[in-house]
């Protein structure tokens, strides 16, 4: 077990600089929460980024801009980037809200109606909420008004998962029911009985045709879901069940985030690869595979982050003090980077592209805030954003 080697910088300016160049399945959403802040002061003028981040220009990264949610200040609990990375959805305590990233305008703000997440259409025409109770309301992207709806589950666990190339959409149940829609067509396409228990997690494959989920029984089953037919059905330890599910970028791999272990999974041959001792709740936050399939990254209350080896299920390195009470991290999407966050702690940059079983060259990212609850970049790796607590989202990337 090797503990990674930090080098903690003054400044960005100074962070990756001498590092070298060479660039799921979400559990039950959490409920917003309202807090007391201190006036903001005003936000700098937006502008608008002008390339990808990579290794080689990460150092000349800056604030670009900040949105800011109307009305009282509360937390962005849940949010969605348009496929082409030129929008961006969110919900907060009160408010659906959709800004334009190229201008940084707030394109509309209207009252949430309970919903628990929000979803783009490939087009980014639409957009998709479910409340607590599954309904689904259909959304013009850029007027916010209601289109249509459809009830999509009605013992909605309040589990789902997007797949935003086909607009398919798959819903998780109290009674472990998995239905699944066509947003767009308005379709509902198929519904799978799983076994044991309620749905606590759901995964589509890359490719859209493979489908994972698992439930309260300690059950995690893959599905061939447009037949209907479960191709495997796999029994964790007794008393354990995942809450996170994730499949490598190739679909060859499907890890079950349970308890105190992650279950790695062979899709092609159906079978147990390896089980990954993480400590009580290692997988609350984080379990996702690095853009290239070489990492396996998983994270929650134990103290440090954890970053495995795909290939063989070793240990490849501990992130120290990433860990604890609610932390996010997010590849960048050539994976040479990693951006990492914890509640009132360290937003950290790591360059994953010069991982070794030794260390991961890293540097704390000062952002001005230090309440960033959830850490993400665009698809085309223009933008990285910064949802702060207090309900103000800053975005980074490379100016004029």
């Amino acid at each position: 077990m090797q503990t990674i080697k930090t080098f903690v910088c003054l400044s960005l300016l100074l962070l990756l600089a001498a590092c070298g160049s060479t660039s799921d399945t979400p559990p039950a959403t959490p409920q917003p929460t309202e807090r007391t802040v201190p006036t903001l002061p005003p936000p700098p003028a937006w502008t608008e980024a002008t390339t990808a981040l990579t290794l080689d220009n990460i150092a000349q990264a800056r604030e670009l801009g900040r949105l800011d949610p109307p009305g009282t200040l509360s937390t962005v609990f849940y949010h969605d980037f348009s496929p082409d990375s030129t929008r961006l959805a969110g919900l907060n305590n009160e408010l659906l809200l959709a800004w334009d990233l190229i201008t940084g305008r707030l394109v509309f703000s209207i009252p949430r109606q309970n919903a628990v997440q929000v979803y783009y259409s490939s087009d980014k025409t639409e957009l998709y909420t479910i409340n607590d109770e599954g309904l689904t309301l259909i959304y013009d992207a850029n007027a916010g008004t209601v289109k249509n709806s459809f009830q999509g589950h009605d013992s909605y666990a309040s589990l789902s998962v997007y797949d935003d190339d086909a607009d398919l959409l798959a819903l998780g149940g109290l009674n472990g029911e998995v239905k699944v829609w066509e947003t767009f067509a308005r379709q509902s396409l198929v519904t799978l009985q799983t076994e044991g228990g309620d749905v606590t997690a759901l995964a589509f494959s890359p490719d859209g045709e493979s489908l994972a989920t698992a439930t309260s029984g300690g059950k995690v089953q893959l599905w061939d879901w447009r037949n209907r037919q479960a191709l495997a059905t796999f029994t964790l330890v007794e008393g354990a069940y995942a809450v996170r599910l994730a499949f490598s970028p190739d679909g060859a791999q499907l890890a079950a985030g349970e308890y105190q272990a992650i279950s790695v999974f062979s899709t092609p041959d159906q079978t147990l690869l390896y089980d990954l001792a993480t400590g009580d709740n290692g997988t609350t936050d984080v379990l996702m595979y690095s853009p290239d399939g070489r990492f396996l990254v998983n994270g929650g209350l134990i103290p440090n982050m954890l970053v495995w080896d795909t290939a063989t299920g070793d240990l490849v390195a501990q992130l120290p003090d990433v860990g604890g009470d609610r932390i996010s991290a997010a590849f960048s999407p050539d994976g040479d980077m990693m951006i990492t966050a914890r509640l009132d702690g360290a937003v950290s940059l790591w360059n994953i592209a010069d991982a070794t079983q030794q260390s991961i060259p890293s540097g704390d990212f000062d952002i001005g805030a230090d309440r960033i609850l959830y850490v993400d970049w665009t698809a085309d790796g223009f933008l990285l954003t910064f949802f702060d607590a207090t309900g103000p989202i800053y975005t980074w990337g490379i100016a004029p």
